[in-house]
């Protein structure tokens, strides 16, 4: 006699596992066509938008697949466009492909309350029982053709994580232009502690990493320009991480 074992798996969702990571608001072109929110990922499991909601506080979508996977992998991007664009000519067609979840909203013809405001709005996405959402509020217009991008996918929502595209039709799909690379190291202040003749110069260089992870080891060239004769030059230096 065989028994059966039923081994049952639970995801747990967490209000931030999507988040709404690129909005373009004043698009080049037709105002309601070439609009789109770009949503992230940042869970570490596969998670399906299809039948969310999507809403500017005053009208309501509900988000419907369109092409590509129809569920967004841990740390990728999928695009909601609005249900007009056109994938001939539109201004993203050099950024779709058959990898990117790509999605729309079946409930009218336009975002939110018939489209996004260019001077100011907010946006939701929700999931239909509410436990993951994801809300951003824009109050100034973009260049025509910029986007609001998200600084940082690893800060909670905020105003203050919002800039201005640096890329004409915005990024959509991919790593926000306006974020730091992983390690973004800087020099930020060089002291150099003064000798005796004979006896070594101590240079002390302060270095910031503005990047998204840690940077526990690096490299660094160092180039001297003397303008005085001197007869050696010797180089050495220690890492001291504070």
């Amino acid at each position: 006699m065989h028994k059966t074992c039923l081994v049952l798996l639970a995801i747990c969702l967490h209000a931030n596992d999507i988040r709404i990571s690129e909005v373009m608001s004043n698009p080049q072109g037709s105002e309601y066509e070439n609009e789109f929110i770009e949503v992230y990922n940042a869970s570490d499991h596969v998670i399906h938008i299809n039948s969310w909601i999507l809403s500017d506080g005053n009208g309501v979508d509900t988000i419907s697949h369109l092409s590509g996977p129809t569920e967004i992998q841990p740390a990728r991007y999928a695009l909601i466009l609005d249900p007009g664009y056109n994938f001939s000519s539109g201004p993203y067609t050099d950024f779709l492909n058959d990898t990117l979840p790509i999605y729309t909203i079946s409930t009218d013809g336009s975002f939110g309350s018939g489209g996004l405001s260019n001077a100011g709005e907010s946006v939701l996405i929700q999931s239909p029982d509410s436990l993951i959402s994801s809300e951003m509020s824009w109050v100034s217009s973009t260049q025509n053709g910029f986007s609001w991008e998200r600084v940082s996918l690893n800060t909670q929502d905020s105003l203050s994580v919002w800039q201005q595209s640096l890329e004409i039709n915005g990024t959509p799909g991919y790593r926000n232009s306006v974020t730091p690379p992983l390690i973004n190291l800087r020099l930020v202040e060089v002291i150099i502690e003064s000798s005796t003749a004979g006896e070594p110069v101590e240079i002390i260089l302060g270095i910031k990493n503005t990047g998204e992870i840690w940077c526990q080891l690096f490299q660094f060239l160092f180039i001297a320009m003397i303008t005085k004769m001197v007869k050696r030059i010797m180089v050495s230096g220690k890492w001291s991480h504070r």
